[in-house]
């Protein structure tokens, strides 16, 4: 969970890149603003599963047969929903239904809300009582403090280029971190545009 811009999406795609592709399929939803019905169908596309009925009820029952097929097979399933914070409560309240699906010691399908703070608000409805109990693990993504936000400039500088050279000064830096509030998003655009700048006027800093 965290504010817009620090950088939750990146650090999904991140987590995706480096999943081992052989034992965990991931099924991503990045357009969470769907009905229960249709994240089903979603989930059946993207794990290559032919629907027998279009009844929730029975594709339920036929994808607890599926994971258990996966999980004796050792693979791991993940529903990764990003920008949860839009989805509506009454498919927020039926997820409930796949995160019973499980074995005597272990879930058959891990799911993971990637959301702005407002999202905590929605999980304190009274009819999602229930869910909340149900996240075992929950983690906060900070803006970046000062030190974080130049060894963050720094980092980036280096990625775009193997030359070491000094292109923002000090009170440079120094006003780009108080401006951006440490948002990563908003650090990108700032440095972006001091670049055009610069540019521009004929400036190496």
């Amino acid at each position: 969970m965290g504010a817009v811009g620090v950088g939750k999406t990146t650090i999904l795609r991140a987590y995706l890149e480096k999943t081992d592709k052989l034992k965990t399929k991931i099924i991503y939803l990045f357009d969470s603003n769907i009905s229960y019905h249709n994240l089903l169908r979603h989930i059946f596309g993207e794990l290559g599963i032919f629907q027998d009925a279009d009844d929730v009820c029975q594709m339920v029952n036929q994808l607890h047969k599926f994971l258990i097929s996966e999980y004796r097979e050792g693979k791991n399933i993940i529903l990764l929903i990003d920008e949860a914070q839009n989805m509506p409560p009454d498919t927020l309240e039926n997820l409930r239904m796949l995160s019973n699906l499980e074995t005597a010691t272990e879930k058959l399908i891990q799911i993971v809300f990637s959301a702005q703070p407002e999202f905590e608000k929605t999980l304190n409805l009274y009819e999602l009582k229930q869910l909340k109990q149900r996240i075992a693990v929950k983690a906060v993504i900070r803006p970046l403090n000062r030190e974080e936000g130049l060894l963050y400039i720094t980092h980036r500088l280096k990625k775009a280029s193997d030359k070491e050279q000094i292109i923002f000064t000090t009170s440079a830096l120094r006003e780009i971190i108080r401006y951006s509030e440490g948002i990563p998003r908003v650090i990108n655009v700032i440095c972006d545009n001091c670049l055009i700048s610069a540019f521009g006027y004929g400036k190496k800093k």
